[in-house]
């Protein structure tokens, strides 16, 4: 997808990439390691692409690293059969540092719109954690 935006699309200089990690690419966490090690082959991918695409293209790369946000496929582990929040969902929560709750889709949002913005124009190859300040380090 890359090479078409970039190659055959001809996207502008200051253009904006943004790849969608998680912080699980470096929590080591239990039966995630092919989905943390296919996010973590991502990260690397974003330092790689900045450096490639900066020089010759003047383009930015990031990865917005999510923290737990209720989706389609994440609901089967943060909630219960009956709606309510898991054993799963009270272990993030309890790492989150921002507030009580995990991610909403508006505050992913907010953060892809913030490294769109002409003022983000100097941040690249970043791993950007919007999570609550869930520390995805091991």
């Amino acid at each position: 997808m890359t090479q078409a935006v970039v190659n055959i699309g001809k996207m502008p200089r200051g253009g904006r990439i943004i790849n969608i990690g998680t912080v699980v690419s470096k929590m080591g966490m239990a039966l995630a390691a092919v989905y943390a090690a296919a996010k973590a082959a991502q990260d690397s991918l974003t330092a790689s692409w900045a450096s490639e695409l900066g020089f010759k293209h003047g383009i930015t790369v990031n990865t917005l690293a999510l923290g737990p946000v209720p989706t389609d496929t994440s609901k089967q582990y943060l909630l219960t059969p009956e709606g309510n929040p898991s054993e799963v969902h009270a272990s993030f929560v309890a790492m989150t540092r921002a507030e009580e709750r995990i991610g909403t889709a508006e505050d992913i949002a907010d953060a892809a719109l913030l490294i769109v913005s002409e003022k983000s124009r100097w941040i690249t190859a970043q791993y950007i954690s919007v999570s609550g300040g869930i520390n995805g380090t091991m």
